[in-house]
């Protein structure tokens, strides 16, 4: 099972993030414990290293995306962050870009272009 943390300050954004994470699961093997996050700020809380990857807003109200990603990485170096933006200065390249071999942000565009870059990302993986 693969843990995820979904974190969108959007309710919205949030609940399109679930359905998509459930199609990729109803068509792959795949299988996702999900927990959702309203803010950076909650997901910081009593932060632990349970999550494989973090899909995760980069503008948010509280604590933005960025913010939050550099704290996590002070107690969690193995974590896969994914940013997910509509913000155009952070879409390269049709949205998809890697960004210090270990992040990759995405922008919130289209659905099969979010299933296939998660797709990809766990080929990767399992590697």
């Amino acid at each position: 099972m693969i843990r995820i943390a979904a974190v969108d300050d959007n309710p919205h954004d949030l609940q399109l993030l679930q359905n998509y994470l459930k199609t990729y699961e109803e068509n792959s093997k795949e299988s996702f414990r999900i927990s959702c996050f309203s803010d950076g700020k909650e997901l910081l809380t009593d932060y632990r290293p349970v999550f494989d990857i973090i899909l995760m807003d980069i503008e948010m109200a509280q604590i933005d995306g960025m913010t939050a990603a550099e704290e996590i990485r002070r107690t969690d170096k193995n974590v896969v962050i994914i940013f997910l933006t509509n913000m155009p200065q952070y879409a390269i390249k049709g949205g998809f870009a890697v960004v210090g071999g270990e992040e990759v942000q995405i922008s919130r565009a289209k659905k099969k272009a979010f299933l296939d870059a998660l797709n990809n990302y766990l080929k990767e993986v399992a590697k």
